[in-house]
């Protein structure tokens, strides 16, 4: 097979694939529209799983969390959630995150009903947190996010105690109108927008994922 050849085969390949993945998603609306919304939320979630897992290797939170914030199309997915940052702390077995929560247990709840970037509430929490703390702490944020509380309270509530229980965010705003509750109604459009990336990305390089799984193999016949 000439080069030409195999990439029209690939291409080929990865339309089918995608267009797999498409008819899923598009099963997720059916599902939904017929009484099985929770359903279809669970498997929206496993969805983001498959897509965040392929595309940036290895597995678990983060890989969920940074896809959603990245490519689910809705920027209010990457902000800051005071409530989750806490029940983040508190879940916690890490000693300096246990210390970190004492002094900023009653700061948090200061904050609640507002949404922060990562700069935003690295100076909300100055003080009571030092800026070394607060420099520890940022790395971290990215499990304060809503796209974390999907994985939190949605996702892994789904999974391990069907059906999850609809979050909701009381008086919280983004753009000057109430956060939408956590339901397949709201996560849905997410899920159709990292599909559309990752098939897009596949196409435009070639390659599955834009690297045909290379970190499953980067470790084969070597010592990892």
């Amino acid at each position: 097979m000439t080069d030409k050849a195999f990439a029209k085969a690939k291409h080929d390949g990865m339309n089918q694939y995608f267009g797999e993945w498409e008819s899923r998603v598009a099963f997720l609306d059916a599902l939904a529209a017929k009484s099985h919304a929770d359903e279809a939320l669970l498997l929206a979630c496993c969805y983001v799983d498959v897509f965040g897992n392929n595309l940036y290797g290895g597995a678990g939170h983060r890989n969920f969390v940074r896809v959603l914030v990245e490519h689910g199309g809705n920027p209010a997915l990457g902000l800051i959630h005071p409530s989750q940052v806490h029940n983040w702390l508190v879940s916690s077995d890490a000693v300096w995150c246990k210390d970190l929560h004492s002094k900023l247990d009653g700061h948090l709840k200061k904050l609640t009903g507002q949404l922060f970037t990562d700069a935003e509430f690295a100076l909300a929490v100055q003080p009571p947190l030092m800026a070394e703390e607060v420099e520890k702490i940022r790395p971290h944020l990215w499990r304060g996010t809503l796209a974390s509380v999907i994985y939190t309270n949605v996702r892994c509530e789904a999974v391990h105690s069907f059906p999850p229980v609809r979050v909701s965010f009381g008086l919280t705003t983004f753009g000057g109108k109430p956060l939408e509750p956590l339901d397949y109604t709201s996560i849905a459009p997410a899920v159709k927008s990292i599909l559309a990336y990752v098939k897009a990305t596949s196409l435009e390089s070639g390659k599955y994922y834009g690297h045909d799984f290379a970190h499953l193999f980067a470790n084969v016949g070597g010592v990892a």
